[in-house]
């Protein structure tokens, strides 16, 4: 996860010009970005949900058959313990997901994916270390300020990492 990150993290860093001491997640977390492991879990369980529709023979093709089949694939395993993790078990992982146990698991996935995040997140040059609750979406002065020098001095206001504070520890 933290090397998938990597880029993300490295690209969010150099559009707004904080300095090192500003974790990947707290800045993930101030421009409330996901993490790249979450947006593929929540595809990924997205998709294996609405598989089941497109088992339909009318539609055509062999993919109809895939539930007859005694193979079970590891890509549908390896989903079917993801979903016993978040709390809810398939008896079989061939399956379809109720779309209301959908809900249910994508917030349990998020729910994670907030815990960890705020976990690595906790350091000097943080949000969380003032005690300012992480943003539930975009924070206005990204697009309310216009001269970008002040965006960036209220980012690393907020992030508790202007220089002197940073040279201070």
């Amino acid at each position: 996860s933290e090397r998938l990150d990597a880029v993300l993290i490295s690209f969010l860093r150099t559009i707004t010009g904080v300095p090192p001491c500003v974790a990947g997640p707290a800045l993930r977390m101030e421009l409330s970005q996901s993490s790249l492991e979450y947006r593929a879990w929540d595809r990924a369980i997205k998709f294996r949900a609405t598989l089941p529709s497109t088992l339909d023979p009318a539609r055509g093709g062999l993919l109809h058959l895939l539930p007859q089949d005694s193979h079970i694939s590891t890509w549908a395993r390896f989903i079917s313990d993801k979903l016993t993790l978040l709390g809810y078990s398939l008896s079989d992982p061939r399956t379809p997901i109720p779309s209301n146990a959908l809900e249910t698991v994508r917030v349990r996935l998020k729910d994670l994916e907030f815990s960890s995040t705020t976990t690595r997140a906790r350091r000097t040059c943080s949000c969380l270390a003032l005690g300012i609750p992480p943003p539930e979406k975009l924070p206005d002065f990204h697009t309310a300020l216009q001269t970008p020098s002040y965006r960036r001095a209220f980012l690393l206001a907020r992030l508790n990492a202007f220089p002197t504070m940073v040279m201070s520890g």
